[in-house]
């Protein structure tokens, strides 16, 4: 896999490119025209505009086809920063794959660390094909420089007009700091465009504000989103702000409709498992025998116990108290052989606030044990992962949740659901 280093390129070989960065980052992709700028704010892609002509933003992934890119755009700009607001990168693994005709390029920035967003690279057009034939031909070069100004003032550099930092009110200084961006950037863009330049690169003016709506630069509800084979997601949460840390309310739900009718003959009934660790280092488990509290410690309580197939929840009050929270799922030796994969089973984060995580299961495992969904609570919010594991073969042991947020399958006690009814 080719690797570029800070201002080298390498050629596309078509206008099919996607771009993915690693890491608890924001991608951001803005679409620019010849003088640097914006057309207007729909060429900024991010979290609260995913789509433009030509680019489509899914979580840390941009589909780019650069053949319908807006009228006008000469070049696309690729953008990250940290996922917390006002976090920096230190400490923050970054690395941008980009991957165009079956060919991957990769590229990790050496210098980010006190700085809250980095420009990591520019896909722009060469004039002329190669053999001086006539056409365009796409290029990438790997940039990875960063700026103390956050994404808003970033994206406001580029001509977007956003509403919590409005260009009008421009630090001293503010106007130069563009113009010596914007010249550096030019003149290295020049020089391997290779179009006759004579002079000095004049910067065009600091942007000002359009007259169109601003961009809301606070993060969204996730909406309703199904997470791929150990993928995550992130429901934002500001646990600076006590009270909404405090009265989140988070219900997950283990549902299944038991397959076919013949596997809802022989028994379909799956209990849910919701094991977890708080901050104070402390771990337990909620489920059939133990229902939990909303009011007390652990914050989190089973409702009931579906004996067909159907839906189990639990409820999570107090997130700012929890660390983790691993959601299981259990199908006794009762149900006979089959899949939760075949039972429909699959788990269902909500937030009530608009975001609706669905975490289903990809493989046809017969044990008697699954981890589903890992729920991790930090500054950042609350992220989801699917974390699909199996327990041991023939033995009914429930799966471990350490206290920092690991877990292992089969190294939990053993119980047997109707044992004390015998």
């Amino acid at each position: 896999m080719p690797t570029l280093t800070e201002g080298s390129n390498a050629a596309l070989s078509g206008a099919r490119v996607s771009v993915r960065v690693t890491g608890p980052l924001d991608l951001t992709v803005l679409v620019v025209s010849a003088d640097g700028k914006v057309a207007g704010d729909d060429d900024m892609v991010f979290f609260n505009q995913p789509a433009a002509p030509g680019v489509r933003l899914e979580g840390i992934t941009a589909h780019l086809d650069l053949g319908v890119l807006r009228p006008g755009a000469d070049k696309v700009v690729i953008a990250v920063s940290p996922e917390r607001a006002g976090a920096t990168f230190g400490g923050l693994p970054v690395t941008l794959t980009l991957k165009h005709g079956g060919e991957d390029v990769r590229f990790t920035p050496a210098r980010l660390s006190t700085q809250t967003v980095a420009v990591l690279a520019e896909i722009y057009q060469r004039s002329n094909a190669p053999g001086g034939g006539q056409g365009t031909q796409w290029k990438v070069r790997a940039v990875g420089q960063g700026y103390d100004e956050g994404l808003a003032g970033l994206a406001t550099d580029f001509g977007v007009s956003i509403d919590d930092a409005p260009a009008t009110n421009s630090a001293p200084g503010a106007n130069a700091k563009h113009e010596a961006k914007y010249e550096a950037n030019h003149e290295a863009h020049a020089a391997d465009v290779g179009t006759a330049r004579t002079g000095k690169v004049t910067a065009p003016p600091f942007p000002t504000p359009h007259t169109s709506t601003t961009l809301d630069m606070s993060k969204k509800p996730l909406g309703a989103i199904e997470l791929t084979k150990k993928g995550s997601a992130l429901i934002p949460l500001d646990f600076s702000k006590r009270e909404q840390a405090r009265s989140t309310v988070f219900r997950v739900d283990l549902e299944w409709d038991g397959g076919s009718a013949r596997r809802r003959s022989l028994g379909a009934d799956l209990d849910l498992y919701a094991l977890w660790a708080d901050r104070a280092g402390r771990t337990g488990a909620v489920y059939y025998r133990d229902l939990g509290s909303l009011n007390a410690p652990p914050y989190v309580r089973l409702h009931g116990d579906a004996t067909a197939p159907g839906r189990e929840s639990v409820e999570i009050t107090r997130p700012d108290h929890l660390a983790h929270v691993l959601i299981c799922a259990y199908s006794a030796v009762e149900n006979g052989t089959g899949s939760f994969k075949s039972y429909g089973a699959r788990a269902i984060v909500d937030d009530a606030s608009g975001s609706r995580v669905t975490v289903p299961l990809f493989d046809d495992s017969e044990k008697y044990w699954v981890a589903i969904a890992k729920l991790s609570f930090s500054e950042e919010g609350v992220r989801v992962q699917q974390v699909e594991d199996y327990g041991r073969e023939t033995t009914e042991s429930r799966p471990l949740l350490h206290a920092d947020g690991t877990f292992e399958m089969g190294a939990g006690p053993v119980e047997f659901k109707f044992e004390d009814e015998d």
